[in-house]
């Protein structure tokens, strides 16, 4: 029987538009959520946050009253839980009467320079809810979009870019495959775009400089 460490809870009509973190980078021993859309916790509070409330009231131990609603009904089990404003983490329904899409305050942009776009007004629509792949037949029957890497769907409503990505530097590096790898994952693949790259390779001389 397998034992798991952490458990993550999400709402399928969630969007992740762009990569979490290695989990090295998170403090797994504490949870963290997004509102009631995600979810991270350790397995000793998993529990309490996700089991006791369903028993609670399905054994009728507490009502939920006339008028009150769920939030408020499963508050007092996750009212501890850190609010984490930096997820890449997005409820999404489909762009259509009476769906509502207000929500885009909650949309992030880590790391944002004055000059990017801005979230809430110019990325969230297009990247989330607005999204061309954002509709249920092309996912379903698994056509147009199937083969299409999550970066890319992301950012299908922007100008494409093309990159010229220079790589400078010994040739012993290039066989480094963490190196490789690493810039391969989150860098070309992540940006999402066109891009080409170029090799300059340099060769040490005796004296240790590059050449």
């Amino acid at each position: 029987r397998r034992k798991f460490s952490v458990v993550i809870m999400v709402r399928a009509d969630i969007t992740i538009y762009f990569p979490f973190k290695p989990f090295c980078m998170y403090d797994v021993s504490k949870p963290r959520r997004v509102r009631d859309w995600f979810y991270l916790a350790p397995r000793a509070s998993a529990d309490l946050m996700f089991s006791a409330p369903h028993d609670q009231f399905f054994n009728c131990t507490k009502n939920l009253r006339m008028g009150e609603n769920v939030d408020a009904y499963i508050a007092p089990f996750i009212h501890h839980v850190a609010e984490d404003g930096n997820l890449p983490i997005m409820i999404t329904r489909l762009d259509r009467p009476h769906f509502p899409n207000n929500m885009c305050d909650r949309f992030r942009n880590p790391g944002r320079l004055q000059s990017d776009p801005e979230p809430e007004d110019k990325l969230c629509g297009p990247m989330t809810y607005q999204n061309p792949f954002n509709k249920l037949a092309k996912e379903v029957s698994g056509g147009e979009g199937s083969s299409t890497s999550a970066s890319r769907m992301v950012c299908s409503m922007f100008k494409p870019r093309t990159v010229a990505l220079c790589l400078h530097g010994g040739a012993q590096a290039l066989s480094h495959p963490f190196i490789h790898k690493s810039q391969k994952d989150n860098l070309v693949d992540a940006l999402g775009t066109s891009i080409t790259t170029f090799f300059h390779v340099v060769q040490a001389s005796s004296s240790g400089e590059d050449k």
